[in-house]
């Protein structure tokens, strides 16, 4: 089976040593653990492509994109934030024109794009420290259309994912509330807590149904950023399986979920 395991990812920047330090990872020492498990496992799965959709690239308010660059590679740094870490590989383009001919349904478009976002390059060092950048990359930008959409989305790709030759890595890139505390970046919303708490209980069950029906005002209250990826996440896994929580905190006002469901059946 092509799918080999998918992940759920926060993307912070401060994640990334070179930009966080030894100060700014102190607060987030469970997430970096739980990245570094995820590396690990990563790197023993040995993915032929990685897929990673992620809420922080263009995004358009009905139909969800696909970078596809001319150059035929991806490529960023995280400049932006004080560091020149960065990856450069080849996309599978391959893939993305069978996602484009495939998806009925779901408005999918592709971009002539190859500047990753740090939504994909915060989560990536890891992976790509782990991987030696042997491996191709499709990275997807979730849009404004709603959860089940993008649920749909998922099993699509779940339908193409099991038809071709090679291992697939999928990876749902965002973080949670960003109204955890007075300090934080979208300032205090008691809502903040209370949608995080629901959603990664609700992710522990496998409730997709839950999800799904989660109100939109009310998650807007919340501030997440990664609702949108968590349903694309969960329509890849199928609702047969059910993703493992790694670890959950949100040190600096945001909600940051690692989570795995590996070898989904």
């Amino acid at each position: 089976m092509p799918l080999i395991g998918a992940f759920i990812v926060p993307h912070p920047p401060i994640i990334v040593p070179s930009v966080g330090g030894k100060e700014g990872l102190k607060p987030i020492e469970k997430t970096v653990k739980a990245m570094v498990e995820v590396a690990k496992i990563v790197a023993d799965l040995k993915p032929d492509t990685v897929v990673i959709i992620t809420p922080h690239g263009p995004v358009y308010p009905d139909r969800i994109s696909i970078r596809m660059p001319l150059s035929g590679k991806l490529k960023g740094d995280l400049t932006a934030f004080g560091s020149s870490d960065g990856i450069e590989v080849l996309s599978d383009s391959s893939l993305g024109d069978k996602i484009l001919d495939a998806s009925l349904g779901v408005k999918v478009v592709s971009i002539d794009d190859e500047e990753l976002d740090h939504g994909v390059l915060a989560p990536m060092y890891y992976l790509n420290k782990s991987l030696g950048g042997k491996y191709k990359l499709l990275s997807m930008n979730i849009s404004f259309a709603g959860y089940k959409i993008h649920y749909e989305f998922g099993r699509i790709l779940r339908s193409i994912f099991d038809k071709i030759d090679g291992k697939i890595l999928f990876v749902a890139s965002g973080d949670l509330s960003h109204a955890l505390t007075k300090d934080a970046p979208c300032g205090f919303c008691k809502e903040g807590a209370k949608f995080d708490k629901k959603l990664v209980k609700m992710i522990e069950k496998g409730d997709v149904d839950g999800v799904l029906a989660l109100d939109p005002f009310w998650v807007d209250d919340a501030k997440e950023c990664g609702l949108r990826s968590v349903c694309t996440a969960l329509g890849v896994i199928g609702e047969s399986e059910k993703f493992k929580v790694l670890s959950y905190e949100g040190p600096y006002g945001v909600g940051y979920l690692v989570a795995s469901a590996r070898n989904p059946a």
